[in-house]
């Protein structure tokens, strides 16, 4: 008779057909199966439970129905990674994910380049080698409004289960929406998060979970981001969570903490937070009045409020607008460097350029941020799918290896402005170079490549055969773009051609996980992640070695 000191706990994360059941499998005895039931002391219906004997060499899970076996894991597990509980007679295991490893033990991870230019905590919401899950519950009316007004801002409140490898957390009254502005109009929806007041997940109340809808990869935000990171700069970190609404699988997701007043307080210390713009690009309003998040000086100071800015946080002493006026005059007053974090942008747009960041400050004046830290401004980056190969620029243009012909460098008053500086000039230059040499170089994103490919192939494949919660308004666009009579975002160094090409890879959503990581796609708006990250260094180093 087997005792309570041989049993120990199974937990598993499964979304299984109804009148079906789970089951742990010991050591592959499948003629006594031992049955797992919902857990009681969670919300989340996801999560199974029970007790069943120790395995000798391993165990697995089975999905019946009708007392017949179903489906069953595609590998064994090993009981390698349980850990020995002092209060109970049993051994409990971590929460396991049907078919999924439940961590991989090493993840390359990139080389710090430059060091911190504020202070950088542990953050324990994004765990190394782990895929999480994350499940909304509520009224399904609800989540159906959300997703089929997806224009409007519309607010729902909802239950959150977050149930990682080794913990559990559950939270009510979170409020979730849609997020994004051209992600709306995709069939994978990016969503944002706001937990109640006092509560935090991993010390994070605002979170985004980002769809990944136009990167078949999968993979450049996550790169993007660590490589944001590797260069001191501050931004969110990344990670990698599986999401369910209600009984809906919705996909795999990147997870990330949004620019907020608890975000910018851990970041730069400041008890009470100051003002932080958004860079937006154009709008149509502001396109009619010629003008973009280009941070170019105007003396009218309503110039600045036609919605190509966002004070996303008002902070103390909240002046509006005047102060981003007054930061853009330091560049026509050759003032700059006392105002500005300096090495903040030169770092930022010197990955602008190696890691071909396409819808950025210097492509298309979008997707940063400016925060006013004491008596400087520093620059954020975010939005980063649009990098590694995925563009709607020339790619031959984007690769010349000459920091000085970027696409938009000249354009922006900024980038030129530090272009026309001998010695800031300089500098961006030597950024340039080292990061082509120690960061973005194929020796050494290509172990991360490998490993963090490995960590989510099955599920970018389960990803892929998911029905989705919106529209694929780009997907259907089936005109071309006429360069007399273009949309108020286009504009240069924006490619019509290529843009058309964008569109066309969406409508025809044929390019391979593996294909589009490692390959070389059939199409003028992306290569292969390694591609454009070989390509980028080479240009670089053969510039500069000659």
């Amino acid at each position: 008779m087997t005792s309570n000191h041989d049993r120990r706990s199974y937990s598993v994360v499964a979304h299984i057909p109804d009148n079906s059941t789970i089951a742990v499998v010991i050591d592959n005895d499948e003629h006594h199966l031992h049955p797992l039931s919902h857990a009681t002391n969670v919300k989340t219906h996801l999560l199974y439970t029970g007790e069943a004997p120790r395995p000798n060499n391993c165990y697995s899970y089975v999905i019946m129905q009708d007392g017949i076996i179903t489906q069953q894991e595609s590998s064994n597990r090993s009981i390698s990674g349980t850990s020995s509980t002092s209060t109970t007679t049993t051994t409990t295991t971590t929460y396991d994910f049907f078919d999924r490893v439940p961590k991989i033990e090493h993840v390359a991870q990139l080389p710090r380049l430059y060091g911190p230019l504020f202070k950088e905590k542990p953050n324990e919401l994004h765990k190394t080698g782990q895929i999480a899950t994350l499940h909304f519950t509520g009224n399904q009316d609800d989540f159906d409004t959300l997703h089929q007004r997806y224009q409007e801002k519309i607010k729902i409140e909802v239950s959150m289960s977050y149930i990682g490898a080794d913990d559990i957390m559950e939270f009510d009254s979170v409020q979730l929406k849609l997020s994004g502005r051209a992600s709306r109009w995709m069939s994978k929806l990016s969503y944002g998060v706001k937990l109640p007041k006092d509560s935090r997940l991993y010390g994070h109340r605002h979170l985004k979970l980002r769809a990944l809808a136009t990167d078949p990869s999968y993979l450049r935000e996550y790169l993007a981001y660590k490589s944001i990171k590797a260069s001191g700069l501050p931004c969110s970190d990344f990670s990698f969570v599986r999401v369910f609404i209600n009984n809906q699988a919705i996909g795999l997701f990147g997870l990330i903490e949004a620019y907020k007043k608890p975000w910018l307080k851990d970041v730069f210390g400041d008890n009470k937070v100051n003002i932080l713009y958004q860079g937006l690009g154009y709008s149509k309003v502001s396109n009619d009045h010629n003008q973009c998040a280009d941070l170019k000086y105007n003396p009218d100071l309503q110039s600045y409020n036609h919605d190509q800015y966002k004070i996303k946080v008002a902070g103390k002493n909240d002046d509006g607008y005047q102060s981003l006026q007054s930061f853009t005059k330091t560049i026509v007053d050759d003032t700059w460097r006392d105002h500005a974090n300096v090495e903040s942008f030169l770092r930022s747009f010197a990955l602008e350029i190696v890691a071909g960041f396409s819808d950025a400050y210097m492509s298309m004046a979008d997707n940063y941020y400016v925060y006013k830290h004491k008596d400087e401004f520093v620059h954020i980056m975010s939005d980063v799918d649009m990098t590694f190969g995925q563009t709607t620029l020339r790619l031959d243009k984007m690769l010349t290896g000459d920091y000085r012909q970027y696409p938009g460098i000249n354009i922006r008053p900024l980038s030129k402005y530090i272009l026309d500086n001998a010695d800031l000039s300089n500098q961006l230059q030597q950024k340039v170079n080292e990061m082509a040499s120690r960061l973005v170089h194929p020796d050494i994103m290509r172990p991360v490549i490998d490993d963090v490919y490995s960590l989510i192939e099955q599920d970018v494949a389960w990803d892929k055969q998911l029905p989705r919660m919106g529209k694929n308004h780009i997907a259907n666009n089936t005109t071309t773009y006429d360069r007399d009579n273009l949309p108020f975002w286009v504009h240069p160094p924006i490619e019509p051609d290529v843009l058309d090409d964008f569109n066309l890879r969406m409508r025809n959503d044929d390019v391979g996980f593996q294909d589009a990581v490692y390959g070389k796609p059939p199409y003028t708006s992306l290569t292969g992640v390694l591609d454009y990250i070989t390509k980028s260094s080479d240009a670089i180093l053969t510039r500069n070695s000659t």
